[in-house]
C-alpha cells in the first residue's frame, strides 16, 4: 500500500514537471525574451557608447561579421517557431551609436504579437510612439543622459520573409 502510494506520489511529481516543461516550451517568443531588460543597459545589457570589446564581452552568441565599426549576431531559429533575429551593432569614434535588430518570426499571429510587444515596451520605457508612414518612433534619453530615437517597423526581409525592424540610434538633442 505505502509503495503504491510513493509511485503515484511519484507519477503525479512528473506528470507536472512534464506538462510545465511542455508549457514554457509552447509560450510564443516575446519583446523581453530579445531585449533583455533585465540585463540592464539600453538594449540587452549593452549602453550606446560601448566599445566593442564590451559588446563582445556581453552578447550571447557569436559574431557573424566582425568588423572595426560594425558586429553582426544572428540568433538562430527557435525549436517551437522558427523564429530567428539579426543584431547590427555600428560604432563610430565614441562607441556604439547604432543598434539595427531585425526579427524574423514564424508567422503572422507571432508577427502581430512580437509587434505589438516591442511597441508596449518602448511606450513604457520612452511614451508613447508617433505613428507615421507605418513607422512608430519614440524619443527619449537612456540612463547614461544620452539622446536616442527608436523606430519600429514591418516589412519583407531577407527572403522575402516578413521581418520586424527596430533601430535605435544616439540622436541629437
Amino acid at each position: 500500500m505505502c509503495l503504491r502510494l510513493v509511485r503515484t506520489i511519484i507519477l503525479c511529481i512528473s506528470l507536472s514537471a512534464c506538462l510545465a516543461a511542455c508549457q514554457s516550451a509552447q509560450a510564443p517568443v516575446n519583446a523581453d525574451a530579445i531585449l533583455m531588460p533585465e540585463r540592464g543597459g539600453d538594449f540587452r545589457g549593452i549602453s550606446i557608447g560601448d566599445k566593442p570589446k564590451a559588446i563582445k564581452r556581453n552578447e550571447q552568441a557569436t559574431s557573424v561579421y566582425s568588423m572595426p565599426d560594425e558586429l553582426i549576431y544572428r540568433f538562430e531559429p527557435r525549436e517551437m517557431d522558427s523564429t530567428w533575429y539579426e543584431i547590427s551593432y555600428s560604432f563610430n569614434d565614441a562607441g556604439l551609436n547604432n543598434i539595427h535588430l531585425d526579427v524574423y518570426p514564424a508567422n503572422e499571429a507571432l508577427e502581430e504579437h512580437l509587434s505589438e510587444d516591442f511597441s508596449n515596451y518602448y511606450n513604457q520605457r520612452y511614451g508613447s510612439g508617433k505613428l507615421s508612414g507605418g513607422i512608430q518612433q519614440w524619443r527619449g534619453m537612456t540612463d547614461q543622459g544620452r539622446f536616442v530615437t527608436v523606430a519600429l517597423s514591418s516589412g519583407k526581409g531577407k527572403g522575402n520573409r516578413s521581418c520586424i525592424r527596430l533601430v535605435f540610434n544616439e540622436s541629437n538633442p
